[in-house]
C-alpha cells in the first residue's frame, strides 16, 4: 500500500494543470479534466467506485456518466490535496459573483477554494483578455462564439409587470440571444492576446476606446 501511494504521489507531481490566466469556457468540460489527471490514479479510483473489471483502460469512460464525474472529481481533489493547493476556482467565483460579497463565499468555502486575491487576479485576467480581443476584433466576441462562422441573432422585448396603473415597479428591456452551431471538426486553438506574465488584481489602464475627451 505504501509503495502504491508513493508511486501515485510521484505521478501526481508530474501533472500539469490548466492555465487560468485567462480562463476559458472550453477548459471546464470532462474531456479536459480527464486529460490533466494521471491514468493510474484515475483507474484506482474507478475500480474503487464502479464495478468495472480489470480489463478497462484510462482512455475509456465509465459506463455510467454519473460515476465518471465522481471519479474525475475525486481524482482532482486528490491531486490538489497532494500538491497542498486549493482546488475549486469556479465554485467560489460563482458564489462571489452571485452574492457580491467578499466574506460570504470565503467564510464558507475557505478550506476548499481559492483565496480572494487569486479570484481577483483571475477576474482581472479575464477583463484584460476581453479588452485585448475587443481592440483586435473591433467589438467584444464571447469566448464560446467562433469568428468567421455563421451565427444567428434573436431579439425580443422583456417586459415585467407592465400592466400597472402608475407604471411603478415595471421592467422594460430588450433581450438579445446569439445562436451558433458547433463547428464540425476540432475546435480552434485558444489564442491568448493579452500579456498575462504579471498577475494583477485590478486594471491599471483605461482602454483607449473608452477614454473620456474634454469638450
Amino acid at each position: 500500500m505504501y509503495e502504491a501511494a508513493q508511486l501515485l504521489k510521484h505521478q501526481i507531481k508530474q501533472c500539469k494543470g490548466i492555465s487560468i490566466y485567462p480562463g476559458s469556457v472550453n477548459d471546464i468540460d470532462q474531456a479536459t479534466a480527464k486529460n490533466v489527471v494521471t491514468g493510474d490514479l484515475y483507474l484506482f479510483l474507478r475500480w474503487l467506485i464502479t464495478n468495472d473489471g480489470v480489463d478497462v483502460d484510462a482512455e475509456s469512460d465509465c459506463s455510467n456518466d454519473s460515476d465518471e464525474r465522481k471519479v474525475l472529481c475525486l481524482t482532482q481533489d486528490v491531486i490538489h490535496c497532494t500538491s497542498h493547493g486549493r482546488v475549486n476556482l469556479g465554485l467560489v467565483m460563482s458564489v462571489h459573483h452571485l452574492t457580491g460579497s467578499k466574506q460570504c463565499p470565503f467564510s464558507i468555502l475557505w478550506a476548499y477554494c481559492s483565496c480572494y486575491s487569486e479570484i481577483e487576479t483571475v477576474d482581472t485576467a479575464l477583463a484584460r483578455e476581453s479588452l485585448a480581443k475587443s481592440e483586435c476584433d473591433g467589438t467584444v466576441i464571447p469566448s464560446n462564439i467562433t469568428p468567421d462562422t455563421f451565427i444567428q441573432f434573436a431579439a425580443d422585448n422583456n417586459d415585467i409587470n407592465e400592466e400597472t396603473l402608475d407604471g411603478k415597479d415595471t421592467t422594460h428591456a430588450t433581450t438579445l440571444v446569439v445562436y451558433q452551431q458547433k463547428p464540425f471538426g476540432p475546435m480552434p486553438r485558444k489564442e491568448v492576446l493579452a500579456n498575462h506574465t504579471k498577475k494583477k488584481r485590478s486594471l491599471t489602464k483605461v482602454n483607449s476606446c473608452d477614454e473620456i475627451l474634454e469638450c
